[in-house]
């Protein structure tokens, strides 16, 4: 169970017990134990997240509704808000190494953000 009543939409994991889970409302959660507990993070976002990714234990994005994109370079702990200059929803998220990310939102958008 993920202990929370958020509608959940997307998991990524880097290894076979590291995951996370994007959902409705901004929920992040996080398991270092195969999903048998869940860890919620502190995202600073109510937007509805639809897509998230990791390229490692320390390095992910996640996107949803408004353009939203959040960025951790520390496995969650703390997630920024980055500059998307659209409030278009994005549908998906891809990584391309660690500095890199492209995201696909309705209207045919393609994003692409530079770290």
């Amino acid at each position: 169970n993920s202990g929370v009543d958020n509608n959940l939409k997307a998991i990524a994991f880097v290894n076979e017990t590291t995951g996370w889970i994007a959902g409705q409302e901004g929920v992040i959660l996080h398991t270092n134990d195969s999903g048998v507990t869940w860890t919620k993070q502190k995202t600073n976002s109510l937007n509805n997240l639809n897509d998230i990714i990791f390229v490692n234990k320390d390095i992910g994005w996640a996107a949803g509704d408004f353009g939203t994109i959040l960025h951790t370079i520390n496995g969650g702990q703390t997630w920024e808000i980055q500059n998307a200059g659209t409030s278009t929803t994005l549908l998906a998220i891809g990584a391309v190494g660690e500095d890199h990310c492209l995201a696909v939102g309705e209207w045919g958008l393609v994003l692409g953000y530079t770290k």
